[in-house]
Order: C-alpha cells, then structure tokens, then sequence
C-alpha cells in the first residue's frame, strides 16, 4: 500500500477526533458563561427600604457579602427620592457586586416606607401653636384647623412614635391662614421638617337632623347628629342646643345635615281646639280638678285656653300632656270653678 493511500485511510478517521474536542471546549465555555450568568448580581425592580440608608442588599438581589454596604442616605420617611445609576455602578464595582447595566434611565428611585402621623396628632400640635391668636373663644365653641389639599401627610419611621411639633409658624389674622413647619416625631432633633398649610377658625357643634322627621312626629335624641360650623356663620335663630330641640316638632319638612332654625320646629300638639281637657289645680295637700273645654291647639309646655263645663268661666292652663292641664296657684281659684277630687 502506498503512502497515499495511507494518508486517505489514516485521514477519515482523524477528523471525528479534531470534532470532538471543539465539542468539549464549547461545552465548558458554555458552564463558564452560565456559572458567571447565575453570579451576575440583578438590580431589583422595585427599591423600597424601612432604615434610614440605602445598601446594595437593597438595590440588587445577589448582592452576596457586599450585601450590607451603604450606598446612600435614605429618603425621609414616607418619600421617594432618586440616586444616580452611575453612582450605584461605582459602588457595585468597588465592592465586588458584578453588575451590567443595562438600564437606559440615569437615576433609580428609592422609596422609604414610613408611618403616617393620625391627623388628630397633626391638629392637636397646629392647635397648641395658633391658640394665643384665639383668646376670645365663645361659649361652646373650639378652634377648628382645616388643612389644605396635600399638606396631611407627614410620616415617621416605622419604629417611631407618630408626634408632631410645630418649630415655626405664620399666620394671618385677618384670613385665619397658616403656614407652619412640622417635624416628626416631635423629640427627634434630626427629623426632617415639613410645611403645612390650612385654616384656623372658631367652630360650634350645631345638632342636624340625621334623618327626615315628619311634621306632628316628636324628634328625638337618636333623631340628632351634629356637623361644626364656622362661628360666623351662625345665625342668632339657629339652635345650637340639642336640648331645644329634642321633643319638638316640624312645622314642615326640614333638610337632614342642616342647621335647624327656630322657627322650623314647634311643640307638638297634644291638645287640640274643642277637646275635653282635665284641669288640675294643686293648693298645698288639697289637689281639685274640673273639664274644661279647649280653645286652642297647644303642646306641653304650652298654654291653653280653656272653658269651664260648669261655670263657663275661660281659665289658663299649662299643657301636662294629652287632655291634661295645669292651673299655676298665682292667684286663689273659685271652688265654683273646679269640682274637688
């Protein structure tokens, strides 16, 4: 055999062998770039932090040992604030983090959660600062803070208690608006100060219908809710006592959640014209009592005219109830005019 024909034996088989080890290598390539793939740090979607720094634990998942390095302040409670990518690339970099940026944006916002200051909390601080410019305070009433859109919301850390304390305040008599400067919580010298707006005025609690009553039904206690008003807007015939109002009647029909007014409600009717009412008239232990006919509608409390069945004499009696009237002993009565009972 021929040194050619050698070499075309010889070559078939060589070239399987030269196959197989590219095979080899492209396969370990392969677990090289998927080890380094699985190591890769990834940058989370969604950056919320509770502590007052900001750690590449926070930023990235995989971040391994370099997990706790600090990157940043935190925003203040409550807020969102951006760290540049760049920034945070630098960090990833110099502590081991391996990182490819793929992102186009050049900032990452961070959100820190916080706890919302109650707004009872919030007020009662507005209070204490703006009461010297609210000395003359009516009977009754209390300073009411109305804050404006968007200037609720003050936060603290989530392991803090939620106080507020007012640091700096201005304030405009005339309008009864205010700008003040807020931090929370209240003990804490390094809390962030916030400004809140709003309005202060003189408020009373006016008892409102809460649901319609009808004319000739008594209101009663579970009748009432009550809704502040400014003071100024408080008309000299509103009621503003519940008690004066509870018992009576409409004369007709009256808006719930409104302020009543006097003249829309009565006592109701329990004696009307030409009913049979017995009168009473109590002198010391001796107690006597008559009928009298009813001149005229009347509620309890009320006076009524009445005339006598016997005599025909017209007496004056304080309504008691249904068909039940008093006579006041002011002057001395006629036994002619009662019947002893």
């Amino acid at each position: 055999m021929n040194t050619q024909t050698k070499t075309q034996m010889i070559h078939p088989t060589a070239k399987p062998q030269h196959s197989k080890c590219v095979a080899v290598v492209a396969v370990a390539l392969s677990v090289l770039i998927s080890a380094g793939s699985a190591s890769a740090a990834q940058l989370r979607d969604r950056i919320t932090v509770e502590g007052p720094s900001v750690t590449l634990g926070d930023l990235f998942e995989g971040a391994g040992d370099a997990a706790s390095v600090i990157v940043d302040d935190a925003p203040a409670p409550g807020r969102i604030e951006e760290i540049s990518v760049s920034k945070v690339a630098y960090m990833a970099r110099s502590n081991g983090v391996k990182w490819t940026n793929r992102t186009p944006a050049t900032r990452i916002a961070i959100h820190r959660t916080g706890k919302l200051v109650p707004h009872e909390v919030l007020t009662e601080a507005l209070t204490l600062s703006l009461e010297d410019h609210y000395l003359d305070m009516p009977a009754g009433a209390t300073l009411q803070i109305d804050l404006s859109a968007g200037f609720n919301r003050l936060f603290t850390a989530q392991d803090a208690l939620p106080t507020a304390k007012v640091e700096r305040l201005s304030f405009s008599p005339r309008t009864g608006r205010f700008a003040a400067i807020v931090k929370a919580p209240a003990d804490d010298l390094n809390a962030p100060r916030v400004r809140i707006e709003g309005k202060a005025y003189r408020a009373i609690e006016v008892p409102v219908l809460s649901r319609r009553v009808s004319a000739g039904d008594a209101i009663r206690a579970t009748d009432i809710d009550f809704v502040r008003l400014p003071v100024k807007r408080i008309a000299p015939n509103m009621i503003t006592d519940q008690a004066r109002l509870i018992g009576m009647t409409p004369r007709r029909s009256i808006r719930t959640n409104a302020p009543v007014r006097i003249n829309e409600v009565e006592m109701p009717m329990v004696i009307t014209k030409n009913d049979l009412v017995t009168i009473h008239y109590n002198v010391g232990a001796m107690s006597l009592a008559t009928r009298g006919r009813a001149l005229n509608d009347a509620g309890i409390g009320e006076l009524v005219t009445l005339v006598n069945d016997r005599s025909g004499q017209k007496v004056q009696a304080i309504v008691m109830g249904p068909n039940s009237a008093r006579i006041e002993p002011i002057a001395p009565l006629q036994i002619s005019d009662v019947n002893q009972s």
